[in-house]
């Protein structure tokens, strides 16, 4: 189960999905309902595990970002081309603005558990985001 360097080994054919966009002017309220009621749980429906929830407090990084996974590529890629996404997305754009959709491989194993982050990217000192976990922010809440 462990290799000799240490690292846990975890499932190589999962796929981590990086969701990013910001929220229009004005719709912040009715995004986090959308997200709470409909957005979390159909992804969770067609088969997608959100696993972290990211807002941007300050910075011209996208305001939110939302990473899930997935048990492959090939499913990633299906729901993405599929009907139910199409909709789903459709109903976020009232919300949001300027979405991307990016397929990593996962880097560590998942947990399970939703994580939720505030983070600015003015007090980043690369790429690499710095983040402070927060046990509530107004702008995320439980799928």
């Amino acid at each position: 189960m462990f290799p000799s360097h240490g690292k846990r080994r975890y499932n190589q054919s999962m796929i981590k999905v990086i969701m990013t966009w910001n929220i229009q002017e004005g719709k912040q309220q009715e995004y986090i309902e959308f997200a709470v009621s409909e957005f979390g749980p159909t992804l969770g429906a067609l088969g997608m595990r959100i696993s972290e929830v990211w807002y941007t407090v300050a910075g011209s990084d996208p305001e939110m970002v939302v990473l899930g996974v997935m048990p492959n590529r090939r499913a990633a890629e299906k729901l993405f081309a599929g009907y139910d996404w199409k909709q789903l997305e459709k109903r976020l754009m009232t919300f949001v603005e300027d979405i991307t959709i990016k397929f990593a491989p996962p880097r560590a194993p998942e947990s399970g558990q939703v994580s939720y982050y505030a983070r600015s990217s003015s007090l980043c000192t690369s790429k690499s985001v710095t983040t402070r976990s927060v046990s509530a922010i107004s702008h995320c809440a439980a799928w």
